[in-house]
């Protein structure tokens, strides 16, 4: 409730609550009726958390961030610009929060305040572009979805805008209608299409495979894939989900296991293939400098595509990798079943299998 309501208008609601019920008990409707004589939009949000079964699920492009035109006293500005589809049949309500502020080293455990948006309200099944002007370059971006299926924080990948696009549109600073969807054909490690295959053969000859929900939680200390979930990988790292972010993740390894991102392709043509990944670190662009124990560097990932009988071996330098969608190529494929699979062989410290995505040239 502070969050919607801000630290004044949430002591009121107390106030009025205790005026009203003060050593008694009170009902839902006495909240929520309590809540709709303060802001009546927040009320009818509260009203259906406390009474719908469902809740909103959110999808978030990656934030655009612009150096724009100085403000009124000389003081830099850089406008932050998020698109946010909610994919459920309710409504709901989402806050962008940022920090700019760097510690020391990273032992200095000082951790820099988040600075919050206002609560921008997300209708059900659409699409809202959210801005907010501030005066520093960010270093770590959250969408706070508050009550919904994402369930924790989002961190936001960060692409720059050029001066000369940001300087021809007026700033944004609340939320107006937007058209976009998330392109492409995604496979993410949540998906039904994403397993673990050994490449050590079984007693009757079989590869060995882990489905995406036998991954075990990750711990720093243990080998093998695993899966860095929940608030972990939502607000500490860069990932992709539909809803739920997450990623796979392994120590370098000797080639014997290998993540697979497997889907259909409606018709044939060429295709642009992407990779997702946290950046050239997993812990890449939080306010404290990596310390050298978590040995989370990426290194060459090696690919291989396979579709219709066909194998293409392809190696991505993760040590270039930007957080956010990576572009590995274009490939010429037939329509039918297609596969990406990325071995545990590295030149780095970690593999990370976070998401693929097939884009339709044509598009």
């Amino acid at each position: 409730m502070h969050d919607l309501l801000g630290q004044e208008r949430t002591l009121d609601l107390l106030a009025r609550l205790r005026r009203a019920h003060g050593g008694s008990t009170y009902t839902a409707a006495d909240f929520v009726a309590a809540v709709g004589a303060i802001d009546p939009l927040v009320a009818g949000l509260v009203d259906g958390w406390l009474r719908e079964a469902s809740a909103p699920g959110f999808m978030a492009s990656s934030a655009e961030v612009s150096r724009i035109a100085d403000g009124p006293g000389g003081e830099p500005r850089y406008q932050i610009r998020v698109h946010v589809h909610n994919g459920e049949a309710v409504p709901g309500v989402v806050a962008l929060a940022w920090r700019g502020e760097a510690a020391a080293g990273f032992l200095d455990m000082r951790s820099p305040p988040f600075h919050r948006g206002a609560p921008i309200r997300v209708e059900a099944s659409s699409t809202v572009e959210v801005g907010v002007v501030v005066n520093a370059p960010p270093i770590e971006l959250l969408l706070d979805p508050f009550v919904s299926l994402n369930r924790f924080e989002m961190r936001l990948a960060q692409a720059s805008r050029s001066p000369h696009d940001a300087a021809a549109e007026e700033p944004l600073v609340g939320s107006r209608p937007s058209t976009w969807r998330q392109p492409g054909i995604v496979v993410d490690d949540l998906d039904p299409g994403f397993s673990v295959v050994s490449a050590t053969p079984t007693t009757d000859g079989m590869a060995k495979a882990a489905t995406s929900a036998a991954l075990p939680p990750y711990a720093w200390n243990r080998l093998g894939w695993q899966r860095q979930a929940n608030a972990d990988s939502s607000a500490k790292v860069v990932a992709w989900g539909r809803y739920r972010r997450t990623i796979a993740r392994t120590p370098a390894g000797n080639g014997s296991t290998r993540a697979v991102f497997s889907t259909e392709l409606p018709e044939a043509g060429a295709y642009r293939l992407a990779i997702h990944l946290p950046g050239r670190a997993v812990s890449e662009g939080r306010w404290r400098p990596r310390s050298p124990l978590e040995r989370d560097s990426l290194g060459s990932l090696e690919l291989e595509l396979s579709n219709v009988g066909r194998n293409q071996s392809v190696t991505f330098a993760g040590s270039d990798a930007v957080p956010g969608w990576n572009d590995v190529g274009v490939f010429d494929l037939p329509t039918g079943p297609v596969s990406v699979s990325l071995s545990d062989r590295t030149s780095g410290q970690v593999v990370v299998a976070d998401a693929i995505r097939w884009l339709p040239e044509s598009d």
